[in-house]
């Protein structure tokens, strides 16, 4: 998730900066021609496209060098002197290779006024951009929006220093839920706020509680095999880690460098790394889901609403809270297919499941409607879940979003399915779904994480639809 919403902004400032540069040129040209042609008694130049190459080569030019200077990665860690280095860096750069490779291929000579003008309104319009953009997310984090929840483990100076610059640096968007000691007889030297000092002997069903996108270790060279056990749960688990050492070779986490502050910090994470690729498939979700809405929701959705209404007493839409990324929970969508408070006669028929593991499913459940039943045949009941792939919550191609539950009784390793958005279909509902044993299930939601790819994703979408049409597994 961290990556992903980083990789976001990344692109944003890339399409704004393209943006700022278009209406830099454009006011330039108007500021040339009908302010300094008057006082400097230029030559005018009727049309801006007469200068359209200029623009277009120095827009690929920022976003080229913008990329190779670290412009364009995240600078949440960065202070306000390296932004203004980067940023100082890349236009002079692109401008002077602008006007050099301008001059070298066009046989007249442009407006100098023009090209200065140029240049400075750019420079203008992205500083006061980038400021406003850092302004408006600190805001957002101090009210308690896309916040990223984060645990610190480890006692003394290392841990310190961790707690202190978290502490100090609010705009980094982190709150620190959590600060776990890492022996197990070892008193707390230190407070942040009023967070409890709890043992690191209990991490694992502190994660399990709660939702944590982040665990930040803390400790020494000598003190590495004191939380070497504790870094591969988090990775058996599905969590990012960050930790001050380079010394670990993980069997499933990805490993990148990231400073904190001033602290040099190795990260791992267990979900793909391919980050642009991850939010161009949340983007794609959005699109068309928000097109699949607008077809389905008069021919598809009231329809069956209707007929759901007419047939059983309850409300037509069934909301469960259920689990998603990295622990979060929300309330899913779905057509009612069973009789009003089904849930409140689960506890008499649980005993009766046709399926192992903490999955309760049941082929002939007294609960079910009529209506409901053809709804499930044709997993016409899962439609509503566009509504929560819209809202971000889910995609459409992602590991079934579970009950908290269900969670509550995962193995370790099973964490890690929660690590990547839950999704409207994956490789358990083209392979059989409930006819697949609980094991066999969790391993085909592991395989997708490792193996992930845009067309995977899109193979999997082209064999949902016969899998659907064949009621292969639907009960």
């Amino acid at each position: 998730m961290i990556k992903t919403y980083l990789t976001s902004l990344s692109y944003f400032n890339k399409i704004m900066d393209a943006l700022l540069n278009f209406i830099s040129f454009i006011a330039a040209f108007f500021l040339h021609k009908y302010v300094l042609s008057i006082f400097l008694h230029v030559k005018i130049i009727e049309s801006p496209f007469f200068y359209i190459e200029l623009f277009v080569i120095c827009i690929l030019l920022v976003n080229f060098i913008g990329t190779s200077n670290g412009y364009y990665g995240y600078d949440r860690f960065y202070d306000s002197q390296v932004i203004v280095k980067k940023w100082l860096s890349t236009y002079f750069q692109s401008f002077t290779y602008t006007v050099l490779i301008f001059f070298l291929f066009r046989r007249f000579i442009p407006s100098r006024g023009l090209v200065l003008l140029y240049f400075l309104l750019s420079l203008l319009f992205s500083l006061v951009f980038r400021y406003l953009e850092r302004r408006i997310l600190q805001h957002l984090y101090g009210r308690g929006r896309y916040l990223q929840n984060v645990i610190v483990v480890g006692t003394g100076i290392e841990s310190e220093m961790v707690v202190k610059e978290l502490q100090t640096n609010n705009q980094w968007g982190f709150n620190l839920v959590g600060v776990l000691e890492r022996y197990q007889n070892e008193s707390p030297t230190y407070k942040y706020k009023d967070l409890v000092f709890n043992r690191v002997m209990i991490l694992e069903d502190f994660v399990k509680n709660n939702v944590v996108d982040l665990v930040i270790f803390a400790v020494n060279n000598e003190e590495v095999n004191s939380v070497r056990r504790y870094i591969s749960l988090c990775e058996q688990m599905g969590i990012m880690t960050m930790i001050n050492l380079d010394n670990f070779e993980m069997k499933i986490a990805k490993t990148h460098v990231e400073y904190l502050g001033i602290i040099p910090m190795i990260t791992f994470s267990t979900v793909p790394n391919r980050h642009r690729l991850i939010l161009v498939k949340y983007m794609i979700d959005r699109v068309v889901t928000a097109l699949s809405l607008l077809v389905l929701v008069p021919i598809v959705f009231l329809p069956i609403m209707l007929a759901i209404k007419l047939t059983s007493r309850g409300p037509a839409i069934f909301t469960q809270e259920r689990v998603g990324l990295n622990g979060r929970k929300f309330k899913m969508y779905k057509f009612r297919t069973m009789v009003d408070g089904a849930e409140d006669l689960l506890d008499g028929l649980r005993d009766q499941s046709d399926v192992d593991g903490p999955v309760f499913k049941l082929k002939e459940d007294p609960r079910i409607t009529k209506v409901g039943k053809i709804l499930r045949r044709f997993s016409l009941d899962e439609l509503p879940q566009l509504i929560n792939i819209l809202k971000g919550e889910m995609s459409i191609v992602g590991p079934r979003p579970p009950i908290k539950v269900e969670v509550d009784r995962y193995k370790n390793e099973f964490h890690r399915r929660l690590s990547m958005k839950p999704g409207l279909t994956c490789l358990w509902q083209i392979s059989g779904r409930s006819d697949v044993d609980f094991k066999t299930w969790m391993e085909m939601d592991m395989k997708y994480i490792d193996t992930w790819s845009m067309i995977g994703d899109l193979i999997i979408i082209l064999r949902t639809f016969p899998v659907v049409i064949k009621r292969e597994g639907a009960y």
